[in-house]
């Protein structure tokens, strides 16, 4: 059965992030993607960069539903071919539905997908799409459980933001502009970031 598709809009944003919310509520890894990041759009950078001309969601983002709900949401990375498709379980329906739309309405689509998502390959296979060789690692550290005596150079404190009052958010913004050799003002959108509801310092 065709799932309906529609663009993702501003008045749809609430019911979305409830959907990924229940889909993943440490809104983590969903089939090989960080949900984090679809979430970051919508409170994050995305919302204070597009600031001058909104809609960016719904140029790059489609919801598929059917008399239940929301069954999928998709999102395509800002100006590239990625996708990123969130589905509530396993559900190879919403995934064909999502995938059917985006091969017909898009130039290319790439996705990503975690070794331990085995049952897409058939259903992306089925696709038309190809399957190449992984071309990155991904690394991910949980600082909550650095031990205590793990050794910090000297000079340098290891705190979580959880910690203290007030994030710091002028020296976060100081190391990204120095990390990535860039001008911009990360500050705004380090504060914007914050009114997240899964945000977490």
């Amino acid at each position: 059965m065709a799932l309906r598709s529609e663009a993702l809009t501003d008045h749809r944003l609430d019911e979305v992030v409830a959907f990924v919310r229940r889909s993943n509520p440490f809104a983590q890894m969903t089939w090989g993607w960080d949900a984090g990041r679809f979430v970051d759009w919508r409170w994050g950078t995305n919302t204070v960069f597009e600031a001058a001309a909104p809609g960016w969601f719904a140029q790059h983002c489609r919801i598929f539903r059917d008399g239940t709900g929301v069954r999928a949401v998709s999102v395509a990375e800002y100006g590239e071919d990625g996708l990123c498709i969130i589905t509530g379980w396993e559900d190879r329906e919403a995934i064909e539905n999502a995938l059917s739309w985006l091969l017909e309405h898009r130039e290319a689509v790439r996705l990503d997908c975690a070794d331990d998502a085995d049952w897409l390959r058939a259903v992306l296979t089925a696709g038309g799409l190809r399957e190449v060789a992984e071309g990155g690692v991904e690394w991910e550290y949980d600082l909550a459980t650095v031990p205590a005596q793990s050794p910090i150079p000297g000079g340098f404190t290891l705190r979580s933001l959880a910690d203290q009052p007030a994030p710091p958010h002028r020296e976060i913004a100081a190391c990204i502009q120095a990390a990535f050799e860039s001008t911009f003002d990360f500050e705004p959108a380090l504060r914007s970031l914050e009114s997240n509801p899964l945000f977490e310092p």
